[in-house]
């Protein structure tokens, strides 16, 4: 099957899933569940915005998944107004919400329990809720090896999660390990941990740099329309950019 990332695809490709009688569950209600489960995973990297509309898709299809936020990613702050008011959103349209933990930036891994207990203390203050399980930003073949007990927390990446059931992902906007309804494991009935990055999937089926430059484009308006907002000299829409300088 092609790679189309349409908002239309994905709801054809859940309802595969609940036409076979899968049930979507939460990681906290996983309980060794090999059967029939389907766990929907959101990774966050680029676009709270993007997130958010994902989400409000799934609401008005009755769907609950699991969102993963960052507090040190590049692209979007978690502590921002509009950043806080759309991941309450979230939460309330009933998907679970939770950190998206990105161990590059620290410099020792030996020391990972503490980096990633401070992170969970900010994200629970932050959104106002328990943080249930974390999931690692592109993660080292070191991290895919942590067990539970060695980090102190629940992660997407424990045997239950990656091994013991299928694994499916669209990293980098194509899926990484086939299909999901051309998988094995969906053949046989067997639960399946379904990864999506939120910026992949739009109205329109697009070639994924055209989707990463509308990206850019938007977030450059907005900083743009900010940079107005926040500076009264600025002449929005005016400022063009030159990588050179």
């Amino acid at each position: 099957m092609e790679n189309n990332f349409t908002y239309r695809q994905y709801l054809n490709i859940i309802n595969k899933f609940l036409d076979k009688n899968y049930k979507i569950i939460f990681y906290q209600n996983f309980k060794n569940s090999f059967k029939k489960k389907l766990i929907i995973r959101h990774d966050v990297d680029f676009s709270i915005e993007y997130a958010f509309k994902m989400a409000k898709i799934e609401k008005e299809n009755s769907i609950k998944s699991n969102y993963f936020f960052m507090l040190s990613s590049p692209f979007y702050n978690l502590f921002s107004k509009d950043s806080q008011r759309m991941i309450e959103e979230i939460s309330n349209f009933g998907h679970s919400v939770n950190l998206h933990f990105d161990a590059s930036i620290y410099a020792n891994l030996k020391n990972i329990k503490k980096y990633i207990k401070k992170e969970i203390i900010i994200f629970e203050k932050l959104i106002k809720k328990k943080c249930s399980i974390i999931s690692f930003h592109r993660p080292s073949k070191e991290l895919l090896c942590l067990k539970k007990n060695l980090i102190g927390f629940k992660h997407t990446y424990e045997n239950n999660f990656f091994k013991k059931i299928g694994y499916v992902s669209d990293s980098s906007g194509y899926w990484k390990f086939g299909h999901p309804l051309e998988m094995k494991e969906f053949n046989e009935n067997k639960s399946i941990q379904f990864l999506t990055h939120p910026i992949w999937w739009q109205n329109t089926n697009k070639p994924y740099k055209e989707k990463l430059n509308n990206f850019l484009q938007k977030k450059f308006s907005y900083f743009d329309n900010q940079l107005a907002v926040e500076c009264k000299s600025h002449n929005s829409g005016k400022v063009k950019i030159n990588f050179n300088d």
